[in-house]
């Protein structure tokens, strides 16, 4: 830092340094003049879209659209990319205000110091843009100027590194300077146009807009999402790029293009009946339509500001109309209106938080409408996802895998919802097994009482469903069913309460059933079908096995979890299911490697670590392991972990180390470990213990460790502890990705 910012280099934290840090500035770590990410990233279409998902309160919705237009106009002025902003769905640059904690491991440290931070380009959080909302944003030399901060962060966004320059804007330290005909600096220009080259002279057309698709939306695609959704005149209307279907009750499912039935509207963007009064109201962007069946009402469209809303508000996501209130909703983002019909008045204290208000139904909505008393609120797909992110001990994670899913296909059996099993990102429902304290502020009690617990449907920890590693799990009467449990969790994970029916699986108390050929008893499967509907009586055909997933793993996801990780031969191998990257002081990141291409013999890996003094690795997998060295396995392997002194319940080792300070192996079982002494060749006596007591500060469980430069390296999910065995403390934590040199980050990984 010091040699960064031209400071005498004394490796101390001294007078002049400390003025530096106090100064506000970006989140982004410093390089060097003009530089670029490693691998130097940069988006490879030439039209990007962002989208403003959290404003600032400090500046009007018109003000911040402007500016943000503005920054990102000052890079289309010199390269062949044109930035376009969408308000719904995921665009490639996802741009937020948010202070503290706000969902990427980076929280803001209020006013001040860190402003914003940007990603570099690349899949999922690549390019996305954070600004700290305890920061005075304006657009004049008070406070902090959102134009020059804005164009810096998507400087990052776009590829560049900071800059020595201190004229340059990606210098790291914010400095007011005059905006009026602001251009990019040349020390920036350049940058930018090494990564995408230059713009020619002739001026840029405006971005088409996307054509409305030729092809008509298939109804029965597992994707499927509708733009819109009313009832008119007793049939159901859903929309879907320019085309509709209606189904009746007695006349099936048929599909038509808007325009057919109303010659002047092409789309649909949110749609809401009035039935006393026989009118539909049609929305598209800033207009809307009455309609009387299939004739538009004289003297439309007209602007939705007669509605009440603001000029900021550019779309309706969707509108439904609550006739027991007469009072319609309007949801836009993640918020919603609520509007009176009888007074033709928006309802004061609006826009309110969807998933603070109308609990249950998720943080926005794509479709709403009213059918036989009830409100029907779309958001996306039906297609839910979930994930096991880590396993208990007790069971082969196979037993786990199998009973999950069949605790699902209760559900699936009975209403129009599938589930898929997915091993890296996020899941719509991620599942763990943990002991006491696990993230979520709801803390297991030990063996027997709270078994396991799940959350509602919902963004975040919506449907998360959490299962207590102090219980017993089996397949059997004896200890505690893990179908019966999963089945009346995932119940809560899909929107049911709790029943007062003895015989339904969501009565609250565990009580052992026969699970032999087990159906969803009447009350629950009533239950969720007022949620989701009935699934149709032709056979439901039997999911195919889910292929072992390709090596297309993604290294530079912030949710990456490692299955293993060690050091062989002085290069940091990282396992995940079949495959490894190698990672060489000198020779950077491998390409994912098959684990059985160096050893035949092993297929995937879910511990292993080095005994250097040997120059031998050993490498588990379920109940067996093996020594190799280098590519080579030593004969006589694999051998039983039991020879290593484990119980015969202990069907899979998380994670182990070796630490040389003391000659011991550490292994990581669910929320225990072991300590082996290697030159002994026996376990210590006094084991397992517990993680969290024994081993302060690094979590609960371990999925992987390492050893690299001294430092001990504890994985959970996709975070890791760097922890200092000496002193027993977490000197830094870190994220998994960081080792594959992908994103910026405030942190590097050690040599």
């Amino acid at each position: 830092m010091q040699e960064f910012f031209g400071l005498e280099v004394t490796g101390k934290v001294d007078t002049n340094t400390v003025e530096v840090m106090k100064k506000s500035r970006c989140g982004v770590t410093d390089v060097s003049r003009y530089g670029h990410f490693e691998g130097k990233p940069k988006w490879k279409q030439s039209v990007l879209t962002y989208r403003i998902t959290d404003y600032t309160p400090q500046m009007s919705r018109s003000e911040v659209d402007a500016t943000i237009s503005k920054a990102f106009k000052l890079y289309s002025d010199v390269i062949p990319l044109d930035f376009k902003q969408i308000n719904s769905g995921t665009a490639d640059i996802m741009i937020l205000f948010k202070a503290g904690h706000h969902g990427d491991f980076y929280p803001f440290d209020g006013p001040g110091q860190v402003l914003a931070h940007a990603n570099s380009p690349g899949p999922e959080q690549g390019g996305d843009t954070h600004f700290d909302d305890d920061e005075k944003w304006t657009l004049s030399p008070q406070g902090i100027n959102l134009l020059l901060v804005a164009a810096h962060e998507f400087g990052h966004a776009l590829g560049l590194d900071h800059s020595k320059d201190r004229t340059a804007l990606m210098y790291p330290n914010y400095q007011y300077v005059n905006t009026n005909g602001y251009k990019l600096p040349q020390d920036d220009r350049l940058g930018v146009q090494a990564l995408y080259g230059v713009r020619a002279s002739t001026p840029k057309p405006e971005p088409k807009p996307k054509p409305v698709p030729s092809v008509a939306p298939e109804p029965c695609k597992r994707d499927l999402v509708f733009d819109a959704a009313t009832s008119i005149g007793g049939e159901l209307f859903f929309f879907k790029n320019g085309y509709y279907w209606k189904k009746g009750y007695y006349s099936g499912l048929s599909r038509h293009k808007v325009n057919s039935m109303w010659p002047s509207i092409d789309s649909v963007d949110a749609a809401y009946e009035l039935r006393n009064k026989g009118i539909n109201f049609l929305f598209k962007g800033q207009q809307y339509w009455a309609v009387k069946g299939s004739t538009t009402l004289s003297g439309y469209p007209k602007p939705i500001t007669d509605f009440g809303f603001p000029p900021y508000v550019k779309k309706i996501d969707a509108a439904v109309h609550v006739a027991s209130t007469s009072q319609t909703l309007f949801f836009i983002d993640s918020n919603y209106w609520s509007y009176d019909e009888s007074t033709g008045k928006m309802d004061r204290a609006f826009f309110k938080s969807i998933r603070r208000n109308i609990p249950g139904i998720g943080s926005r909505v794509d479709a709403a409408f009213e059918n036989a008393g009830y409100l029907y609120f779309s958001d996306g797909a039906r297609q839910t996802e979930y994930k096991i992110t880590t396993y208990t001990s007790q069971m082969s994670r196979s037993d786990v895998d199998a009973t999950i899913a069949k605790a699902f296909k209760l559900y699936s059996d009975v209403i129009p919802l599938d589930f898929k099993q997915i091993y890296s990102g996020t899941a719509d429902i991620m599942i763990l097994f943990k002991a006491r304290y696990h993230g979520d502020f709801n803390a297991f009690d030990g063996p027997g009482h709270v078994l396991a617990h799940a959350y509602p449907p919902g963004p975040e920890w919506g449907g998360d469903a959490h299962f207590d590693e102090d219980e017993q799990w089996t397949l059997s009467k004896k200890g505690i069913n893990l179908l019966l449990v999963a089945a009346h969790e995932f119940g809560h994970s899909l929107g049911l309460h709790h029943s007062n029916d003895r015989t339904a699986l969501m009565y609250p108390e565990y009580q052992y059933v026969n699970t032999n050929d087990y159906k969803l008893p009447q009350d629950d499967r009533l239950g969720v079908q007022a949620l989701y509907g009935v699934r149709t009586s032709k056979s439901v055909p039997k999911p195919e096995p889910t292929p072992s997933p390709r090596p297309d793993f993604n290294a530079c996801s912030r949710n990456l979890v490692f299955d293993a990780a060690t050091k062989i031969k002085g290069e940091l191998y990282f396992f995940k299911r079949g495959y490894y990257w190698k990672k060489g002081y000198n020779s950077g990141i491998s390409s994912l490697l098959k684990i059985n291409s160096l050893w035949p013999t092993i297929d995937s890996v879910d511990a292993a670590y080095e005994f250097e003094d040997k120059d031998i690795a050993y490498l588990f997998k379920g109940e067996k392991y093996w020594a190799v060295r280098g590519s080579k396995v030593l004969p006589g392997y694999p051998k039983p972990i039991s020879k290593l002194g484990f119980p015969s319940y202990v069907k899979e080792i998380d994670a182990a180390v070796y630490v040389a300070s003391i000659g011991r192996t550490l292994f990581f079982v669910g929320n225990k470990y072991w300590s082996f002494n290697v030159r002994a060749a026996r376990m210590d006596r006094g084991f397992p213990k517990i993680i969290q007591r024994n081993i302060p500060n690094i979590g609960s469980n371990v999925d992987a460790a390492f050893e690299n430069d001294g430092y001990l390296y504890f994985t959970s999910g996709a975070q890791q502890k760097e922890y200092d065995f000496s002193s027993k403390h977490v000197t830094r934590v870190l994220m998994n990705n960081e080792w594959m040199k992908c994103y910026p980050s405030k942190v590097k990984p050690k040599k």
